[in-house]
């Protein structure tokens, strides 16, 4: 049989554990909260810089004579993906956030 102390240790040992698990969990949703909120705040500055590049890419490219209109077509269908892939990325994140909140 385990003695009326024993069993005190026991309980004091799993209370102290669970208070440890309870303090990490909560740092890993501070940390967690801390990430998304910078990923949304640098989101457009990266979704801004990526559009300006892919447009100067774009109006250098067109703008040397040798290009044919089908290269630059196929350009500009090269940006309009990339900016589909970016928004499809951002319509994730609203999902995943609404998830997360439920």
């Amino acid at each position: 049989m385990v003695s009326e102390e024993q069993r005190l240790i026991k309980e004091e040992e799993a209370d102290e554990l669970y208070r440890d698990v309870d303090i990490n969990q909560g740092r890993g949703l501070q940390v967690k909260s801390q990430v998304k909120e910078q990923g949304l705040r640098i989101l457009p500055r990266i979704e801004e810089s990526v559009n300006a590049q892919l447009e100067a890419e774009v109006l250098t490219r067109s703008s040397h004579s040798s290009r044919t209109s089908y290269a630059v077509a196929a350009d500009l269908t090269e940006m309009e993906l990339k900016k589909i892939l970016i928004e499809k990325m951002e319509g994730n994140k609203s999902i995943q956030r609404s998830d997360e909140q439920r």
